[in-house]
């Protein structure tokens, strides 16, 4: 009995979620095309390097094409060890920047630093934070500036398309920007009367003077989930903000194994739970019910059990095909949602027993304080 009461219970949290009117689980928060401008306001790109000699020329070939009339890129080598600054020095010059950056100061996180460093040097009314895996289109500066003024937005950001060629990447990488949409409906973070607020730290346009309002980059200066916290300041500050998915601005950065992938959830995924072992453990439970007795109830012999578990099942995929589809994977991944579930729970346990052991996340050779 217990089983078909948890598997009910199950059920209806799916059904609950697919007709919430957020949407969570739609992918239709597409950016929108440009619109025309009445003016033309400088933008400052400014971009983050640590050890990005893989990715970096073929980023700022792109970059350095887009169809704007005013902008700077402002490039900030984060002390790499590789052929970054080399790379950087071949591609930029006036009014482009390159910024030797300087060694992080205690207590900020490396980006952080290096965004500072970046916003400090910038000319533009406003401020476009890219990664340096990220491939622009020749319109999304246009995009991004058009949307802003056209619906009053202070601050825009896109959920970029990431890399979906190996089998892992397939396997998880929709399913991290669908749980993201799930904890924070898009809907909702352009919503002015909501206060859930989000970004996607790979690529966010905010007027400079709305980032000098809420106190720059220092605001944020040692959070390890910067764009959300970033989001956060931004609306709780009465600002306009909005993000969005893209497919034609997307990342380079590849992550062929399932290693690369389980420590980039990991090294977050505890510090999202704001390091709480109650929270843990509901997230934990609610995973359970969510993805695990669903499966559970469809190998019982029982046969009301198979029935609940297998109409669990049913819309349970339901929901994740929306993101199969938009990353044009076969439409056969959608069946995996339960194990890839299982897998992002145990992401999340990896996370929390690495921070009850005082094992520091990383990232790019930089361990980051919890």
């Amino acid at each position: 009995m217990i089983l078909i009461y948890l598997c009910i219970l199950s059920l209806l949290l799916w059904i609950l979620l697919l007709l919430h009117p957020d949407q969570r689980y739609l992918f239709n928060d597409i950016l929108p095309k440009k619109s025309s401008l009445g003016e033309i306001p400088k933008v400052s790109v400014v971009i983050p390097c640590r050890n990005e000699e893989l990715v970096l020329e073929t980023t700022l070939k792109k970059i350095l094409k887009v169809d704007y009339a005013d902008y700077e890129v402002i490039l900030v080598d984060d002390c790499s060890t590789d052929s970054t600054y080399k790379i950087a020095k071949d591609y930029l010059d006036t009014p482009h920047k390159i910024i030797p950056g300087k060694e992080v100061l205690e207590g900020w996180a490396g980006k952080m630093w290096a965004l500072q460093q970046g916003v400090e040097n910038a000319t533009g009314e406003w401020i476009l934070l890219s990664d340096a895996d990220i491939i622009h289109s020749d319109q999304s500066i246009s995009q991004l500036v058009s949307l802003a003024f056209r619906e009053n937005y202070d601050m825009v950001s896109v959920m970029v398309s990431l890399s979906t060629k190996s089998f892992w990447e397939k396997l998880l990488v929709p399913a991290f920007v669908y749980f993201f949409k799930i904890l924070y409906p898009f809907k909702a973070i352009r919503n002015k009367k909501r206060k859930v607020a989000a970004a996607a730290g790979g690529c966010i346009l905010i007027k400079r003077e709305v980032l000098a309002n809420i106190g720059g980059i220092a605001a944020i200066h040692g959070e390890l989930i910067d764009d959300v916290a970033l989001a956060k300041k931004v609306k709780s500050s009465g600002y306009n903000i909005s993000l969005w998915l893209a497919k034609d601005i997307c990342s380079v950065r590849d992550y062929v194994g399932v290693k690369d992938l389980w420590a980039m959830v990991a090294r977050s995924a505890f510090t999202e739970l704001k390091y709480s072992y109650i929270r843990l453990l509901f997230c934990t439970f609610g995973m359970c019910l969510l993805f695990l007795f669903p499966v559970i109830c469809v190998l019982s012999s029982n046969t009301m059990l198979m029935c609940f578990g297998l109409v669990t099942y049913l819309v349970m995929t339901i929901t994740y095909l929306p993101a199969v589809k938009f990353y044009d994977i076969p439409l056969l991944f959608a069946l995996f949602i339960p194990l890839i579930g299982l897998l992002y729970m145990l992401m999340t346990l990896d996370s929390a027993l690495k921070y009850t052991f005082g094992i520091r996340a990383k990232w790019k050779g930089r361990s980051y304080k919890n």
